[in-house]
């Protein structure tokens, strides 16, 4: 508050002043009173006592016609000001998704249905139209975001083109669907995919419709990083249990808003509730002030414990969580989220303790609109925190259209089983009980089988065990060879939620193959991979091993009652240790580090057949000094420190407190070594003599200091992580020798000047404060991700030989001049942050690039874009040096910033060329102060416009922005004219501090909020009589205008 008060006051001839005085000063605050002030408080956080109380004091001290502006996410913390404007989420107007074709009878039904239910569970409004329908109707098409056009037999693509050149469909994104067997009868530059069903000859192409899914998904979640964007894979049936559930939810809201509404869906495993409560949370989310899913409930609490699980919720919540340590954690994350009205979902809830540790804080700290849900098998614990009516049981398909559809789909990628196999598969479909677990894995199971003894000895198998689900699902092990048995145990029992890579690194350690194993449990539907956002600095999604619980029981059950040779938790680890003849064949091993070995274990001098070893650190115990760290963690003696596994392929203990690697778990046998944060001083001194690892994970070791120069012979080391490792140095000769790498991260190698011969197979390079690296120059085929952050002295970035590259980011390096991109034809993203000397950025080589970010290139001057056709994103930052910019060659772009600040530095932008954007949405301009024309004209699909501190503007030519919703002109002082004559769709029109503006003509009447302040010549509104919609109008320090004003 003192320097908010010092930089009103601007006294310059005194000495500064402490902020007690200033803001309690007598003298201060009559000088505050008598000044008319504009404070601008944006994005104000969740701290509705600190807005109390400053509210409070502005009103006190503040006087003479001052105004606050006071921005904020949370509707509650606006309470306590004099006016609430309200602006309408920008997901409110996405647009719909019409599937247009030309007669449902030349579509199997089971298509059309498929693309509905696909689309509903992402939250879009998708609507089904005949061609006719959409001809006849203009008014509900007018606001379709993508029309997708099925192209059958009786409708070409040269049909649908006549159809759609009317301009109403310019702004529109078209996708063609060719159906059937039909071939492409004429090019077009649209997209187009080719997804054949029901055919003799071919199957449903899933890759294709995957990959045309993501499209229009992308397409709609523009902003909207809350939708999940994973492609689920036949959601039958999906669509008529959400909207049940959503209706009842949105009754309630509106009947009871005093507290939180909780709502439970309950069934058995494998009934669906999952993806139900997430097609949920994707079609309601951008209701709330925030949200958050909580995926996989019960595995994170004992995973990640109940602090790590809360603090996820306030970072999904908020987006960021600040370094909170656990100390007074329980009021601090309660505070955090008091008021907010969110959407909060909670999957997989079992227990009292789930609750106590997260519904209940939720239920007391949340805003009374806020929403949660929760999944559980347990009826019981939903009950404890709602009422029976608010409870959902999901108890598998009632529809036996959908059983058969779920069936059909994942057994013979058609809608129709052939006519040999109808009346079995119809048996099997009433086996399966309409469990749509058991109907995805029997159709996966009996996928590519054409023998009808072969699916009535399937069928046999499911009527003999139709009580009992895990036999039910083990005939989907039949026919996997003995080591895709083993490999699906071993992934039962430790890989779920480990990366894909890991995985296949520790399978093939096992048994020879790990990619092929992990593809045929896939397609068995036993596991599945999913993409995650990434950790830390890796841009590209992270590949994770999932398997459904009821598979992953199955598979522990089969070790517990028939192997025996692997113990997943601490109750299986003491069982099998105990036994002498068990320790010999034990496999894999999961303890935690206060895991008290039995006695008939201590005297064990090796497990010559463990494979893998999992140690999860454990806090909180006190150190026993004199008998060493060990004596605390093994009350039963130093086991780990003295047993030899010469067959170990896999150990992974993160945080582990030890400073050198026992000898006995680091055997030349191994192939992942994972000991992320631990204390580790130094590298094995045996790491040379690893020859079969490929994955070495040493990240965030901050203590680690000396490293054994062998490590250049690992040529078989294809993951290395020494991100944040500062005191780790590898020389230029010891990277060169890893020729097998796919990624490398380094963080402080002082010694590395040039990077020249790198591995080919590299995939993800990240170099940070290696402060001697002046060249970057190698041939990288494969890399797609390439990242150098605070490389000081690095002048030069030679790309030529990265044609793979997809993303691109250089942040702090401050002597670069020269980055050459001659044919880039895969990059996405290119980030340019803080290069001072960067002075020409060249782009005619990236033709898929889609954001492009510079921030802080401030000798960058012209930046030309001729051909960027797929470039969506552009945000200039901060590039005080810029004068020209030609946005010609970017069609597709849909958000374009360029900020500088009319306080401070601003842009010497003078040019601005944008032709045609037929796609642009949101335009923003500030602190361009040189730039004085602004030409929307090729813009029609633009829905927001804001120029702020463009003082030279004098043209702002809108001839025809029929989308246009909001415009935002502040402090251009050049500008004499706005005309909105072209701007049926204008909402919001906020004008401020335009000195020289004289006139804003033709005011639409589809205007609902109407700002304009201190335009000191305006003098006419036209039109201000004619705003029949006009729901909010704030016009003040404008002394010119009462002429033009309607009579009251």
């Amino acid at each position: 508050m003192g320097e908010l008060f010092s930089d009103l006051i601007r006294i310059s001839d005194e000495e500064p002043l402490k902020n007690h005085e200033l803001i309690y000063g007598s003298r201060y605050r009559q000088i505050l009173r008598a000044k008319k002030c504009l404070v601008v408080l944006p994005d104000v956080e969740n701290e509705i006592h600190q807005m109390r109380q400053l509210v409070e004091r502005f009103k006190d001290i503040l006087n003479n016609g001052s105004l606050v502006v006071v921005s904020s996410d949370f509707k509650h913390m606006l309470m306590e000001v004099d006016k609430l404007i309200e602006l309408s989420p920008l997901q409110d107007s996405k647009g719909t998704l019409i599937i247009c074709h030309s007669s449902r009878f030349h579509v199997h039904e089971a298509y059309v249905d498929h693309l509905h239910e696909t689309f509903s569970f992402y939250g879009l409004d998708v609507h089904l139209l005949s061609v006719e329908k959409v001809l006849s109707d203009s008014d509900g098409v007018r606001n379709a975001k993508v029309i997708l056009c099925i192209s059958s037999n009786t409708s070409s693509i040269e049909d649908f083109e006549k159809m759609l050149s009317d301009p109403v469909f310019h702004s529109t994104e078209i996708i063609y669907i060719l159906y059937g067997p039909q071939g492409m009868s004429k090019s077009t530059s649209k997209s187009c995919f080719k997804i054949e069903v029901n055919s003799e000859n071919s199957e449903f192409n899933k890759t294709e419709f995957k990959t045309m899914v993501n499209k229009v998904v992308e397409t709609f979640s523009k902003g909207d990083e809350k939708t999940n964007q994973e492609v689920i894979e036949f959601p039958v049936g999906l669509e008529q249990r959400v909207d049940v559930i959503k209706s009842r939810i949105l009754v309630d809201m509106q009947e009871r808003d005093t507290s939180p509404q909780c709502f439970g869906i309950w069934g058995m495993g494998g009934a669906g509730k999952t993806t139900i409560a997430r097609s949920i949370y994707n079609g309601m989310h951008m209701h709330f002030d925030k949200s958050h899913f909580c995926s996989n409930t019960r595995a994170d609490f004992v995973k990640k414990g109940v602090v790590d699980m809360q603090k996820d919720i306030v970072r999904g919540m908020l987006g960021k969580l600040n370094n909170e340590t656990e100390m007074d954690w329980e009021k601090k994350w309660k505070a955090a989220i008091k008021g907010i009205n969110a959407l909060i979902v909670l999957d997989d809830v079992d227990s009292e303790q789930h609750l106590e540790a997260l519904h209940h804080p939720l239920c007391s700290s949340l805003g009374p609109k806020s929403v949660l849900i929760m999944t559980s098998r347990d009826r019981q614990v939903l009950l404890e925190c709602t009422q029976p009516k608010n409870i959902f049981p999901i108890q598998g398909f009632d529809n036996r259209k959908h059983s058969e559809r779920l069936f059909y789909w994942h057994a013979f990628l058609k809608a129709e089983p052939p006519e040999h196999l109808l009346q079995v598969s119809s048996r099997i479909i009433d086996a399966c009980q309409g469990l749509p677990l058991s109907l995805k894995v029997m159709g996966a199971h009996l996928y590519g089988h054409n023998d009808e003894s072969y699916w009535n000895e399937s069928l046999l198998w499911l009527q003999q065990n139709e009580t009992d689900i895990f036999k039910q699902l083990r005939i989907s092990l039949n026919g996997l060879e003995p080591k895709q048995m083993e490999a699906f145990l071993d992934i039962c029992c430790f890989l779920i939620g480990e990366e894909e890579g890991t995985a296949c690194s520790v399978l093939q350690g096992c048994y020879g193959l790990g990619r092929t194993y992990l593809e045929v449990l896939t397609n068995r539907c036993l596991i599945s991979i999913a993409e995650h956002e990434s950790v830390g600095d890796f841009r590209q999604p992270t590949r994770i091993i999932e398997v459904h619980d009821h598979i992953r029981d199955m598979g522990t059950c089969i070790v517990q009652e028939e192997k025996r040779d692997r113990a997943w938790d601490e109750v299986t680890a003491e069982n099998i240790l105990k036994d002498e003849k068990a320790r010999s064949t034990l496999r894999g091993l999961s303890i935690s580090s206060d895991f008290s070995f039995p006695k008939e274990a201590t005297k064990c001098g090796s497990l010559p057949n463990l494979k893998i070893l999992v140690v999860k650190q454990v806090y909180g115990r006190q150190w026993i000094r004199g008998e060493g760290i060990w004596a605390a963690m093994f009350p039963t003696k130093n086991f780990l420190e003295k047993v030899r596994c010469e067959e170990l392929r896999w150990l992974k203990w993160r945080h582990a407190p030890f400073q050198d690697v026992p000898d006995g778990i680091c055997p030349k046998s191994l192939r992942v070594l994972d000991l992320v944060f631990s204390k580790i001083r130094r590298v094995p001194m045996q790491i040379g003599s690893l020859t079969n690892l490929q994955r070495l994970d040493l990240a965030n070791c901050f203590e680690l200091k000396r490293f054994d120069s062998r490590i250049g012979k690992l040529k078989d080391l294809r993951y290395l992580n020494f991100e944040r490792c500062r005191h780790v140095e590898l020389l230029k000769e010891e990277i060169d020798g890893l020729q097998s790498l796919e990624l490398l991260s380094l963080h402080n190698c002082k010694s590395l000047r040039t990077l020249t011969s790198l591995a080919t197979t590299l995939r993800t390079l990240h170099l940070k404060r290696c402060e001697s690296l002046e060249s970057l120059k190698a041939s990288l085929p494969n890399l797609r991700d390439l990242t150098l952050i605070a490389c000081e002295k690095l002048k030069e970035v030679d790309c030529e030989g990265c044609g793979s590259l997809e993303y691109l980011l250089l942040d702090g390096c401050k002597k670069l001049e020269s980055l050459q991109m001659p044919s880039l034809p895969n990059l996405r993203m290119l980030k340019l942050k803080w290069c001072f000397g960067l002075k020409e950025v060249d782009c005619g080589g990236c033709g898929s690039l889609e954001h492009l970010e510079l921030c802080g290139c401030s000798g960058l001057e012209r930046l030309q874009m001729p051909s960027l056709p797929n470039l969506r994103k552009l945000k200039l930052e901060w590039c005080f040096g810029l004068k020209e910019v030609d946005c010609g060659g970017c069609g597709s772009l849909e958000h374009l910033e360029i900020i500088g600040s009319h306080i401070f530095e601003s842009v010497e932008l003078k040019s601005l060329q944008m032709p045609s954007l037929p796609n642009l949405r949101h335009l923003e301009l500030k602190g361009c102060s040189g730039l004085k024309e602004v030409d929307c004209g090729g813009c029609g699909s633009l829905e927001y416009l804001l120029l702020d501190g463009c003082k030279k503007l004098e043209s702002l030519q809108m001839p025809s922005l029929p989308n246009l919703r909001m415009l935002v002109l502040e402090w251009c002082d050049g500008l004499k004219e706005v005309d909105c004559g072209g701007l049926p769709s204008l909402q919001d029109l906020n004008v401020c501090f335009c000195r020289s503006l004289k006139s804003i003509s033709v005011l639409p009447r589809s205007l609902e909020t109407l700002w304009v302040k201190e335009c000191n010549e305006l003098q006419v509104l036209d039109g201000l009589d004619t705003l029949t919609n006009l729901k909010d109008v704030n016009i003040e320090g404008c002394r010119h205008i009462r002429r033009s004003l309607p009579a009251i």
